[in-house]
């Protein structure tokens, strides 16, 4: 498994490209800062897809429940296994350095 940060001008198309591929997955969202500690937002529910929107700077992972949204994220890093996608963690633009990350399973 190798971790890299992805390049800002990549977001939009690797997020739909990982989009089209994602087959029947389920995620778990944690949303951590040195103030809160981690914490888990939502335990493995469906996954529907991972989005970013450059107009709106706003990346977005859909699930069948609702949508997690992060505002004006500064940096993104992908977990990848043989190319396959494990784990995605943003951090926010907000100056909070909260650090969000999802993981997902077949």
């Amino acid at each position: 498994m190798s971790t890299r940060e992805l390049e800002r001008g990549s977001w939009q198309r690797y997020f739909d490209s990982i989009s089209k591929g994602l087959g029947a997955r389920e995620v778990e969202i944690e949303v951590g800062s040195l103030d809160l500690g981690q914490q888990v937002s939502a335990e493995w529910i469906p996954l529907n897809g991972l989005t970013y929107d450059p107009q709106d700077d706003v990346l977005a992972v859909i699930t069948e429940s609702y949508e997690h949204n992060i505002c004006h994220p500064k940096e993104i890093y992908v977990s990848e296994d043989m190319g396959a996608l494990l784990a995605v963690e943003a951090i926010d633009g907000d100056g909070t350095k909260k650090i969000r990350s999802w993981t997902w399973r077949h």
